[in-house]
């Protein structure tokens, strides 16, 4: 918990000027699922794992202590270990070991209340981190997309009922034709015997 809220001392750091580097690094990860031919939205991979704690930051603090991370993120070293799948424990820890030398060095070099809350998480806690919101990430869109199909029954009914009732085209008609003689529906015409009868 302590960790947690000493995290939030990252609200007191400052954005990089004329930059965006968790932006530019959440879409560039996705670029890289994109190109393999993964959905960048949902899935179980290492990188929907980055892009998934990158956002969660970048929700929290915008580009506030980012400094220059996407040139971090960005390293075509890195681009293989983001189409591993999310068990992929080394996978995790090569991107991992080069978040905590980044900070690390900007820590010692020009600490901050950004690269202090950066550093206080070690190895082992950051890829559960990781690993954890691939799974929240995949489980999320697997929930939405099994409450759309239970709604789509639903769904269904409804346009069935649309498409049964008659149209306002239709009720006018049906208004339009109700004098005796003529028929719409729950309309019995009243017989004609009993007045010709009558003037015979």
């Amino acid at each position: 918990m302590g960790q947690a809220l000493s995290l939030m001392d990252m609200r007191n750091d400052v954005a990089p000027p004329d930059r965006t580097p968790r932006a530019d690094s959440i879409a560039h990860i996705r670029g890289v699922l994109i190109e393999a031919g993964l959905d960048p939205d949902r899935g179980n991979t290492v990188g929907h794992g980055v892009i998934a704690n990158i956002a969660n930051l970048h929700s929290l603090f915008e580009e506030k202590g980012a400094r220059t991370i996407d040139e971090v993120f960005k390293n075509p070293e890195l681009t293989p270990h983001y189409l591993k799948p999310s068990s992929d424990r080394e996978a995790h820890g090569a991107i991992v070991d080069a978040d905590m030398s980044y900070w690390d060095h900007q820590n010692r070099t020009n600490p901050s209340a950004g690269t202090r809350a950066a550093v206080q998480f070690d190895r082992d806690t950051r890829i559960a981190l990781q690993q954890g919101m691939a799974t929240i990430n995949n489980q999320g869109h697997v929930f939405l997309d099994d409450y759309r199909a239970q709604m789509n029954p639903v769904a269904g009914h409804a346009r069935a009922a649309m498409s049964a009732a008659p149209s306002a085209q239709q009720r006018s008609q049906q208004s339009s034709s109700s004098p005796a003689g003529r028929t719409y529906p729950g309309h019995t015409p009243p017989s004609n015997n009993g007045a010709r009868r009558k003037g015979r």
